[in-house]
């Protein structure tokens, strides 16, 4: 769902919200472009359904950050957060997410401050599927700290992250979150190499 276009920047005609699927023996397919308004997301697939976080895009030719939350399914799209709700993640984009049982769980990203400067994130957050509620597990004071175009997968029980920027360094680390008890564990070059 939705992202950059081929220029892989944000501006008002190269961001999209379309939906696209992959069949190894087909290729690609278009599915439809309805739903949220274009951004550029993080996504996870849960159960037969996706789930769509947040994003960046453009609205009435300024930048525009989201932190709501859609689902996807053979129904169409369903937004499942209220707005003005008070306890929830900052609007941001580019965060790490990955299912968990009871749902789903976001770590850093980027978005702006309440003065449009660039904010990078290193709060952990839940979403409860069955309540469309949010719990911040964890304020960004333990883990990889803030930081947002890291590269991340999920494997198992497991949340990987590796390197990102903070907005003053890069970083090259390597970090694993236990998506079953939401502790970091940061793996040293040495040990990681030994084991």
């Amino acid at each position: 769902f939705g992202g950059f276009g081929i220029k892989g920047n944000i501006e008002p005609n190269n961001v999209t919200n379309e939906i696209w699927m992959f069949d190894q023996e087909y290729g690609w397919s278009f599915i439809e472009s309805a739903g949220p308004a274009v951004r550029y997301p993080s996504v996870v697939k849960l159960d037969n359904s996706v789930y769509i976080f947040g994003g960046c895009g453009v609205e009435k030719n300024s930048l525009n950050f989201s932190n709501d939350v859609y689902l996807y399914s053979n129904k169409g799209f369903i937004k499942l957060t209220r707005d003005n709700v008070k306890y929830s993640p900052d609007a941001r984009y580019a965060s790490a997410i990955a299912h968990t049982n009871k749902g789903f769980v976001i770590y850093g990203g980027r978005g702006y401050d309440n003065r449009k400067i660039y904010k990078y994130y290193s709060d952990l957050w839940v979403f409860d599927k069955y309540t469309s509620n949010w719990e911040c597990i964890n304020d960004g004071t333990e883990g990889p700290g803030k930081r947002y175009g890291f590269g991340w997968t999920s494997f198992r029980d497991k949340l990987y992250i590796f390197g990102g920027f903070d907005g003053c360094r890069e970083h090259n680390d390597l970090w694993s979150l236990d998506l079953n008890g939401f502790e970091w564990i940061q793996y040293h070059q040495k040990k990681m190499w030994d084991e």
